[in-house]
Formats: C-alpha cells, structure tokens, sequence
C-alpha cells in the first residue's frame, strides 16, 4: 500500500484492556495514561523488537477531556533501500541507509477514554491510521509494553502479599458493515484460501514438510449478491477440502483495496455470508501534506479521525 502525500485511511477498532492475572482489579484506561504520559516523559516509550533490528517509539502523546492521542514511529532497519524512479527515462537511483538507520513510518491513534457501553468497562472504541508494517498486534504489544511498570497492586483474600497487576492490550476491529453492504458499493477482487498440514512430509524421510497451501480463486461475477452467491460456492468446496481460512479482497466505495478474513469452519448459509462483519475504514482527504514518517501530530489528520469516531 503506497502512502499519498494528502491522504490516509482510518480505520475503526476496539481497544480491550484485559487484566494479568485474570483476578486483577480493573485498570480503566484514565488510570493508564499517567503511566504512560511519565514513561514518555523519561523517554523510555520505545519497544524493541527482533533483537533491535525494529523499533517502535511513542513519539507524541496528548489527550483532552474525551480522547487519548497517540503518535507512533515504526523503524525496520531490515526494509529495503527506498527507490526512485524517473518518469521519463526510467532511470532509477537507491538511496542508501546509513548506520543505525532504517526505514521509518508514523501512525496516529485515537482513543476515547471512557467506555461506550457501560456494561463492558474494559472496551474502548479507537480510530487507527492505516500504515504497513504497523499492525494492530504490533501496537497493542507495545501499549502492553509500557504498562508493565506501574502502580497497580492486588492483595488475594487471606493473603498478605501485595501482588503487581497490569494491562494487556487488545486490539481488534470494530466491526461496523457487512459483506453484503461492500459489495453493493465495491467489487471483489479475488479470493485466497489458505490450509496447514500436521506431519505431512515431501519426502521418505520427513526433511521437507508442507506447513501451509495457499489457493487463489477468481470469479467474473464481482458485485451484488451473484458475488455473495460465488463466494458461498467457494466457502462450501473449500470447507470439504479442509481449507481453514479464506481472505477476501474487495475494492470499496472509496476505491481502496481491503481483505477481510473468514474462518472457515461450521457450514454458513447464504444469509450468514452476507451479514459476515467487516471492519469499517474511510479515506480522509488533506488539505496540507502529511509525511510518510511524521515527527509531530497532523492536526488535520485527528481532526478527521475524530470525526470519523462520531459516525
């Protein structure tokens, strides 16, 4: 996914503060930003992964009397060298990496810090900025990362030990539209099963094992219920050849190519398959450039993510 200069997607998630261990008392999102805001302060919002090789920096917080907001940089020394082409010619140059350095990105997110369903205190709605590499695991680990150290303490009845508590992050999509719903405004475009293997071997001696097949599919019909219809056909034969898993990719209304992935499993009607929950994204046009790696927040940019929470 290539990143415009006055554009982003967002995209609706849900941020679940579960507790460790599970009879820890609730830790609400209000009580973690302290936390979080001192870490920030001594500069140690940053996780490292893959023995160094990749970092994840908090690099600007905020909130206000509703949201939290966050900015995160993401660098992968690993990435390749960026390239640049020229239109006309061809020609083609790559710009090196230096010591110590490596591709980096930026994503925003959006939290509202109270619960919208009191009947589940520990779930938050957020709005993400769409960004490769930065996925919703990656953030949660992080977010899990830097709680690790607080103040939160449980005393077990009859016990006298005071035990340390903390947060674990949780972030999943809000599902908020239907299969049904992206396919009248959108198209498919293709569809990618995928199975693994238990003990099966290429050869005598077990040196090369197949862990997973991938199939890709295609129909002609791309739109409306004759899509739906085809996707069904799919899920069926899949389902009796043991695949487990099914993408499937559309083009929505805002020409953004999404995948959204269904398990497959039990048999599922028709009807079922067209009220599947997808996850709901929106293009946010800018009207000042926003930078593939932004070192502050893009005001314009969470103006919109909020707007877009309010839908």
């Amino acid at each position: 996914m290539l990143l415009g200069d006055n554009e982003r997607f967002m995209i609706k998630c849900q941020v679940t503060l579960k507790k460790y261990p599970n009879d820890a008392p609730d830790m609400p999102l209000v009580n973690c930003i302290p936390v979080l805001k001192n870490r920030y302060n001594k500069g140690e919002a940053v996780y490292e992964l893959n023995k160094g090789r990749s970092v994840i920096r908090l690099l600007s917080i905020k909130d206000d009397e509703n949201y939290l907001k966050l900015l995160f940089q993401y660098i992968n020394k690993d990435a390749s060298d960026p390239a640049f082409s020229n239109i006309k010619t061809g020609e083609t140059r790559i710009e090196k990496k230096q010591n110590d350095e490596g591709m980096g990105y930026s994503a925003h997110v959006l939290i509202k810090k109270r619960p919208s369903d009191s009947s589940f205190q520990d779930c938050y709605e957020a709005i993400l900025e769409e960004v490769p590499g930065i996925t919703r695991g990656l953030l949660a680990q992080a977010l899990t990362y830097f709680l690790r150290e607080n103040n939160f303490s449980l005393i077990r009845s009859r016990g006298q030990k005071e035990l340390k508590c903390r947060p674990i992050f949780d972030i999943d999509f809000l599902a908020a539209t239907t299969l049904e719903q992206s396919l009248s405004t959108g198209y498919l475009c293709g569809l990618t099963a995928t199975r693994r293997f238990k003990d099966n071997s290429l050869d005598d001696d077990g040196t090369v094992m197949v862990e997973e097949e991938t199939l890709k599919l295609s129909t002609k019909i791309r739109r409306g219920e004759g899509a739906i219809k085809a996707i069904k056909s799919a899920y069926d034969k899949l389902r009796g050849r043991k695949y487990t898993m099914l993408r499937i990719s559309y083009k929505d209304k805002n020409k953004r190519v999404s995948s959204d992935l269904v398990s497959i499993g039990k048999e599922m009607s028709l009807q079922e398959l067209a009220t599947a929950q997808l996850a709901q994204r929106e293009k946010a046009v800018l009207a000042s450039t926003i930078a593939v790696c932004q070192t502050a927040f893009h005001e314009e940019l969470l103006a919109k993510m909020q707007n877009f929470m309010l839908k």
